[in-house]
Parts: C-alpha cells; structure tokens; sequence
C-alpha cells in the first residue's frame, strides 16, 4: 500500500492485548457519558444568542413553520433578507422549550438535557469510532477513552445550547461513515445514507458545510494516494531489474527502457500491490460522486445556495472578525486540552518525518487524516469556535498514531503499564473536568495565591444548581430593566448593543420594540456595527476631524450623527459603557430614567418626552470610576 497506511487489521486481540470484559467496557462508556453529560447539563449563563434562537423558533412556529424572508427584530435590517440556516433547530429549541413549561419541566431545563444528550450520543459515537481506529482489545478501549475525554475537554466551551451542537454529531456521524467504507467495512450502497441525511443538516445548521469537507478531503486524500502509488511504481519501474525486460542479459550493460516498457511493467508492478491502486481508484470516484450528490442535497433548503455565501459575509470584515472573541485566535492558557492534543500530533508527525528521512520507509497515516487534521488545525489556531471541530476530528488521527506506537508488547507486564497509565491519565481527565473548574491556570493561581483568586463553580456544581430549579443564572439577564420597559411603555425607537441584544428580542421584539443590532452578523455583517460602536464609545470628533476605528483605521461618525440618522428616542447601556459618562454631564440632553447594578437607561429631552421624564427622571452624576450613579 505505500508509504501510507490503511485501518485493515484483525478484529482479534494480539499476544498480551486481552480484551475487557463486557461488564468492564459498560462501566468505562458509562463514566464517559457522565462527564459528558456533566458537562452539557449547566444553567443558561451570559450568553444572549440562545434567547434570539428561540425566539426566532417561536416566531417561525406561530407563522405556519415557515420562516421570515426578511429580518423582523430589528428596525436597521428590516430591509435585509434573512437566510437563516438554522431555522430547523430554532423550531425545534422552542417546541422542546414550550413541551417543558407545559409540564412543568421547565423550558430551559428542557433544551438543556436535550442538547446535554446529544451531546453525549455524538462523544459515545466518537469513542466508537476511536476504539476502531485503536485497534482491538484493551489498547483500543482505553486509548478511545482518554481521548474521547480529550476531545470533550477540547470542545467543552463551546458547548451551549445552540445549534452547532447538532453539527457536532452530524461531523462525528459523515466521519465515521466515510472511514468504514474506506477500510473496508461497509458497503458502497451504503454511503447513500450521507446525502440523504444532508438536507436535514442543511435546514438544522450552516456546520453542513464541513459534511461537504469530509467527503471531499476523502476524495481528494485517495486522489493524492492514487497519484502517490502510480509515481512510485513507476519510479521502481524505471529502475528495473534484468529479468522484467526480455532483451536483457547477464553480459551485456541493462539497456534503458523505452516509454512504453516503463508502462508495462508501472502496471504490473501496481497489479502486485494487492490491488491498492485499483481499490483507491474506485475509491476516489466512488467520493466523487457522493460529494457531487451531497453538494446537491444540500440546496433543498428554503434558501438555497444562498447559506453558502453567509460565512463570507461575516469573515470579509475585518473589523467585525477582531471584535468578536469567538473569531479570535484561542487562549493557550484556557485550553489545556487543545495543547495536549496538538502536541500529541505534533510529535507524532515529527517522528514519521524524521524516520522517512532516514528512510526507513515508516508508515503514514491515511493522507484523508492528514488533510481533515491540517485544515481544522488552521481553523483552529485562527478562530476559537472551532476548537470542537479540530477535537472531534483531531483524535481519530491521534488515535492511529497511539496504536502504532503502543506496538505488539513483548509481555502482559508490559501491556499492562501502558493500560494502567492511560487508565489513571484518563480518570485524572475525568475527575478535572466534573469536579474542578477545567482551567489549569485558574487552578495553579488558587492553590499558589489561595486568598486572592478563588476557584469558579465546578461542572458538577453547575450541575447541582441546574437540578434544583436555576435554568437560568441569577443576574446574568436584565430582566428588571426590560420589565421597566414594559411598564413605563418607553415611546420610540431603542438604541443596544448587540451583546445584549438577545434577551431584548426574547421579551420586546417585534412585539413591543425592535433592536437596534444583535449579534446575527450572518444577515447583516458589520454594516451597523461602526454607529454601534461610535454610540457606545461616545466618538465624538471637532470640526473637520475625522474619527477611525483601531486597528484598520475604519471611518467612524460622530455618536450624536448616528443618534439623530436612526431617530432613537432612548438608550439601553451597560453601566460599564463609555458614552455614560458624556450623557451624565448636566447639558448633554439626555435624562437618566432607570438604574440598577448592570444596566441604565436614557432617555432624550424633548418636549414629547416630557411625561416620561417627570415620572422617571433620576438624578445622575458621575463617579470616580466613570461610572453614572443616581444621587
């Protein structure tokens, strides 16, 4: 087969590799669906975006099940058209919200176990898919064990209730498919199932995207195999040998070959590769086609090719792809897990580099792992939302370099220590992420500086406050600013920012107000995140100045410009923002109507808002942090 490896290999133990017994195997699945589930299952916390999610499903519910062609929760984008890829999901969040208040479950708690199980099926089916990879008996359990942990640990900030989670296990699914039909072990019929699961996954998340990936890294990993074994054999054909020629001789210098005997003896000498060039040919058109099908299957959605234009709205912002942490690139001090796994497959990669080298002809990995790896890895390391995805993908590789070098031990003792240390590196694994808060720094600081940083809520912690009813974290939304809303009926427009604007559209849009912005970036871009920002910031500019945005120098408007451009009548800010200190000032026109620890609101004086400011006025002014405080 060439330098590059296959996953064929006996389904039966080898010397020393005893397997466990099936009581055994259940207990460890079972330890690894708990942390999993653990977790998956906490309260709803800071986040807004889930709050739009399952308004938008209550919405689309209440309209027949049909979505909105235009965006109906803000008054900027009323005129965009809102491809929403997610649409499927969002109705189903909200049919699972509404069967849990019905019963009395509660809705969020609902959602929560809901997305807490498919998230344990979609690391139980990964670790199915490793303990393969590993290989048979005890090294496979215990090797898919650890890194299935790996992998959870990998993706476990990302792992809120939205629908990504349903790409999680739909990613874990097309790769598991895709590799038992490569090495043999399922039908070509077969493959059939992926694109006619693929307009489901078209209509539930835009991560269908990376379904189309999968398939066609395959196809290309055999295309580059197929040319790889053809060059080689060629090469070994063009050496030749004396008797593979029939005008060549004992006495005589071996003549050089023409074209057409270099040909003949390629094909007889792919012919003896037990037909691997042949296999990987049928292979390759086999993915071809299976990609063509799912790139079709794909448009059977309310959108079209439409949901493939949405990641280039976002990412062709510069500004916008700064400004938002989950594009960013990730942490290294927050993410321990992603270190351990990229260093694991660095040195992995090293090692067969340096041994090919010395050529001693090791064997790589299936060129389709090396492909999927390389290009999440680069996702990863440039955006932090896709450390789930390098996970997932990731620890398939990881485990064909494991069970290359765990190698045939020379004895049980042996066998042994390499199980008992996975073993205890895999229950360390499981102990850290259920019952310590998952950061190694956060932990490191506590123990070195006990009474200056104190350790967050643990999973299981989470687990418990979920369990006795807090669905939702107390303080994290601003439920007693918007119930002043709604009491004092504020008249106009709002101004927000979009990080808050998710619960904003849960209880006042398009009902009662509409948005400013909210953090649907896949609608509308950046196009309003500048006079977002420039009220937010309180830019102001002198005369004939001109105001930019760092670091790409983008163009700003005066804050005021942007106020009187969308007529907004009244400000919903976090205490923390900057233009609080200038709409404190005695003069600015603006009068502070409602003030609690998080949130204030402003509203503009003008004569129509005389009512609302005799009965609300609160008198402002400004601390030593900058801060607006009523007197």
């Amino acid at each position: 087969m060439g330098m590059y490896g296959n996953d064929s290999f006996s389904d039966k133990p080898g010397r020393g590799a005893r397997d466990l017994s099936l009581p055994v195997r259940a207990c460890l699945w079972a330890g690894v669906a708990l942390v999993v589930f653990s977790l998956g299952f906490w309260p709803l916390r800071a986040s807004h975006d889930e709050w739009w999610h399952l308004k938008t499903g209550k919405w689309i519910v209440e309209h027949g099940y049909h979505p909105p062609a235009k965006d109906v929760f803000t008054y900027t984008a009323a005129s965009y058209n809102w491809d929403n890829h997610e649409w499927l999901s969002q109705v189903l969040m909200y049919l699972i919200w509404r069967w849990g208040e019905e019963r009395a479950v509660g809705g969020w708690r609902a959602v929560i176990l809901a997305k807490a199980l498919v998230l344990v099926a979609t690391y139980l089916l990964l670790g199915r898919f490793l303990a393969q990879r590993a290989g048979p008996g005890t090294r496979g359990v215990m090797i898919a064990v650890f890194l299935t942990l790996v992998a959870a640990a990998i993706g476990r900030r990302t792992f809120w209730p939205r629908p990504p989670v349903i790409s999680y296990f739909f990613t874990v699914f097309f790769l598991y498919v895709m590799w038992l039909h490569r090495s043999g072990r399922l039908p070509t019929p077969w493959l059939l199932v992926l694109p006619l699961l693929m307009p489901l996954w078209a209509n539930l998340h835009g991560g269908f995207i990376i379904g189309g990936l999968i398939v066609g890294a395959y196809f290309a990993g055999e295309a580059a195999e197929c040319a790889g074994m053809a060059w080689q054999a060629r090469r070994r054909a063009a050496r030749g040998s004396p008797p593979a020629f029939p005008d060549s001789s004992r006495e005589q210098p071996f003549p050089m070959p023409s074209g057409e005997q270099v040909g003949q003896v390629a094909g007889q000498v792919a012919q003896k590769d037990t037909g691997g060039l042949s296999a990987k040919i049928f292979r390759a058109r086999v993915y071809l086609a299976l990609g063509i099908l799912c790139g079709l299957a794909s448009l059977l959605t309310p959108f079209g090719y439409k949901l493939y234009l949405l990641t280039g709205r976002v990412m062709s912002n510069k500004d916008l792809v700064w400004r938002l942490s989950e594009l960013r690139p990730p942490d290294f001090r927050f993410t321990w897990a992603y270190a351990f796994l990229l260093l694991l497959l660095a040195t992995g990669l090293c090692v067969l580099t340096v041994r090919t080298l010395a050529r001693k002809s090791p064997q790589w990995p299936p060129a389709t792992d090396l492909l999927l790896t390389l290009f999440f890895f680069w996702q990863s390391i440039n955006h932090v939302r896709h450390l789930p995805w390098f996970g997932l993908i990731g620890a398939p590789l990881a485990a064909w370099m494991l069970r290359r070098w765990w190698g045939e031990p020379v004895g049980l003792g042996r066998h042994r220590v390499k199980v008992g240390a996975l073993g205890a590196a895999s229950a360390v694994c499981a102990l850290w992420l259920v019952f310590l808060p998952g950061e190694a720094l956060g932990v490191a600081r506590h123990l070195c500086f006990p009474g200056r940083y104190q350790l967050s809520p643990s999973s299981f912690q989470f687990n418990l406050r979920l369990l006795r009813g807090e669905d939702v974290m107390p303080g994290e939304y601003p439920e007693k600013a918007v119930q002043f809303i709604l009491s004092a009926h504020l008249p106009g427009r709002m101004y927000n920012r979009d990080n808050i604007a998710g619960y904003l559209i849960w209880r006042l849009s398009p009902e009662r107000y509409k948005v400013f912005t909210d953090s649907r970036f896949d609608v509308f871009g950046g196009d309003f995140l500048m006079d977002e920002l420039s009220v937010a910031r309180g830019a102001e500019a002198a005369p004939g100045q001109k105001l930019y945005l760092m670091p790409y120098k983008t163009p700003l408007r005066d804050w005021r410009q942007v106020i009187d451009h969308w007529r907004i009548n009244w400000l919903f800010l976090e205490r923390g923002e900057e233009v609080n200190r200038i709409l404190a000032k005695p003069g600015s026109g603006w009068a502070l109507v409602y003030a609690d620890p998080g949130y204030v609101i402003w509203l503009k004086r003008t004569p129509a808002n005389f009512p609302w400011l005799e009965k609300y006025e609160i008198p402002a002014e400004v601390g030593e942090s900058g801060v607006p405080g009523a007197q």
